[in-house]
């Protein structure tokens, strides 16, 4: 007989979700079950699996998605799910706070809110770990990174979806619009950024790559496995095995007929599992920024790290322009096209300057060429040095002592990662000087390096 290793026994709204799912034609491994970790519930092995097996499977109408939503917001807010003024985003955080507006009881008649035993089981908000629930003296930590700008852009759009949604709702249903609050919105928000699926891995050829007509949807068991890097998983869409994948909601379901030959969409493991282990997904090649903004954690060393960089022009008066902005990696992979943008705008410069469009010869062209590249690479490393010096510093000491642990961790990582990036930038910067002054003195030109202070 194969053995297995003694679990722990699974938290009461576990057992609640395992009934409700498995009753509406979702699966979950046998042999997997829930625990708390340290980001939350994981999902573990009792015992070692081959490569191959399906981890979890969720019927295409188990999903939460803007067709299995209509009825609850027609009902109780009066607003379709095809309402063109909303966002899907917008319309599937509505149906997420109902469950938080709308009482169990008072849905007992209707049973439109469906999904409540998985909501049940997902992570409360003092639990969260993304920026939009750090304290101030979290988000403090990044301060001068990336993550920063982009945490304070997250708050302002959640906050004007918010009201644009409760102003929705409140014009045919203003109890349900004075009930829905902006923590409610928020929370459903932050379920949709760290356990969304786009929309076309609902489909007979599923995919993660969103198009432009696709949209972030939620489907329960499958989202419920922790992201590691380069992890090997796929995906299958088969026909579902129960007569029926209609939701259960413990009363005969109507549309029970019309979905008896739903499709499922699985998450395959591509790799064994050992008794014991933790068993991940894999949410794709992510920057440690990402992971930080959509899910709440980041990756020490992680390889697909990058920075985002915003080249800017300047008009007669000296400010900034929009830009273009560029995304260099480690190893300054991605550098070049920086180099060549802020290459285009020096040149731009010297051309406006001058008179008239000069005429060179072939030696003056190598000569404005090589001046051009010198101040190229001044303008570069006076950027990427000012970037480094504004980077925080989160050593011991430096830090408020109300900062959780797990954020601190996350930001370390992060802010290492930057670094990394900015000091190769750097040192192919200094080799782009470098073989600048190897190319004049062999056409035996005099070229100064250019000082972005002298300007």
């Amino acid at each position: 007989m194969e053995s297995s290793i003694a679990t722990p026994e699974e938290p009461e709204e576990i057992i609640r979700f395992r009934l409700w799912f498995r009753s509406n034609g979702g699966i979950i491994h046998d042999d997997l079950y829930f625990f708390t970790g340290p980001f939350g519930l994981s999902i573990c092995t009792r015992r070692g699996l081959p490569s191959g097996v399906i981890a979890a499977t969720c019927p295409f109408s188990l999903a939460i998605t803007l067709e299995t939503i209509q009825e609850a917001l027609d009902h109780f807010c009066r607003l379709p799910s095809q309402d063109c003024s909303l966002t899907p985003r917008q319309l599937i955080c509505a149906y997420i706070g109902l469950h938080y507006t709308i009482g169990k009881k008072d849905d007992d008649e209707n049973c439109l809110l469906r999904h409540r035993p998985y909501i049940d089981i997902l992570p409360k908000a003092e639990t969260l770990l993304t920026p939009l629930y750090f304290s101030e003296d979290e988000l403090d930590l990044f301060r001068g990174t990336n993550v920063y700008g982009a945490t304070l852009d997250q708050s302002r759009i959640c906050m004007e979806e918010y009201r644009q949604l409760r102003e929705a709702i409140g014009v045919h249903s203003p109890g349900i619009s004075e009930m829905f609050t902006f923590d409610m919105y928020k929370l459903a928000w932050t379920y949709l950024s760290s356990r969304a699926f786009p929309s076309t891995l609902l489909s007979s050829t599923p995919s993660l790559e969103a198009s432009p007509l696709s949209y972030p949807v939620l489907i329960p068991g499958v989202d419920a496995f922790n992201h590691r890097r380069a992890h090997p998983v796929s995906w299958s869409v088969s026909r579902a095995e129960s007569p029926s994948a209609g939701i259960s909601t413990g009363k005969p379901n109507a549309e029970a007929e019309n979905h008896r030959s739903d499709l499922c969409v699985s998450l395959v493991l591509d790799t064994p599992t050992a008794e014991g282990e933790e068993v991940f997904n894999n949410y794709g090649p992510k920057p440690n920024s990402s992971l930080i903004l959509a899910y709440g954690f980041a990756l020490a060393d992680n390889p697909d790290d990058t920075i985002f960089l915003k080249v800017g022009s300047s008009d007669d008066s000296g400010r900034s322009g929009q830009g273009v902005g560029h995304e260099v990696g480690r190893n300054a992979s991605g550098a070049q096209a920086v180099w060549d943008d802020v290459r285009r705008i020096i040149h731009g410069r010297h051309v406006e300057g001058a008179d008239q469009e000069e005429e060179h010869d072939d030696e003056q062209q190598a000569a404005y060429d090589l001046q051009i590249d010198m101040e190229t690479a001044g303008i570069l490393t006076d950027m990427v040095s000012s970037l480094m010096d504004g980077l925080p510093d989160l050593m011991v000491g430096h830090v408020s002592s109300s900062v959780r642990k797990e954020v601190l961790t996350m930001g370390r990582y992060y802010v290492q990662g930057q670094k990394d990036i900015l000091e190769s930038l750097l040192y192919w910067l200094q080799i782009k000087a470098q073989e600048a002054v190897r190319r004049a003195e062999e056409l035996g030109i005099s070229i100064v390096r250019f000082d972005s202070d002298d300007e």
